[in-house]
């Protein structure tokens, strides 16, 4: 089993996508479409696409501010298996919170790797 190092590069709480999904950009290119889907104007980033990729980590709907995701590891489980393993935050308890829906996300990047990805959720953690 080998664990992949990441760096998380950006985070959000709105998105137009309002569905669980990841997204494993590989490309320039890739990174702009995935903005345009996701409704995004964010420039993209400079890095050697070569040698590196960006993972999107998309958890749907959240009840107000203050919710968020975060990956906690990534690792090669099998030949062409990949498992991103990630944490929802929640507010601190008894903080005050927008009653306003929103759609957490997380960018991380990563070495390149091949591979069909899934994600495993773990316990939710508070705070950030």
């Amino acid at each position: 089993m080998t664990t992949y190092p990441f760096k998380q590069i950006e985070d959000g709480g709105f998105s137009r996508l309002r569905d669980h999904k990841v997204f494993v950009i590989r490309s320039a290119a890739e990174y702009q479409q995935y903005n345009r889907t996701c409704g995004r104007e964010a420039p993209t980033p400079k890095l050697d696409w070569k040698a590196s990729q960006l993972i999107a980590v998309h958890i749907g709907q959240s009840p107000s501010t203050g919710y968020g995701v975060v990956v906690k590891r990534i690792t090669k489980t099998g030949s062409s298996s990949v498992v991103i393993e990630i944490a929802r935050t929640t507010p601190p308890p008894g903080t005050m919170q927008a009653m306003h829906i929103t759609y957490p996300w997380v960018i991380v990047k990563t070495p390149k790797f091949r591979g069909k990805v899934t994600v495993r959720e773990m316990e939710s953690v508070h705070g950030r």
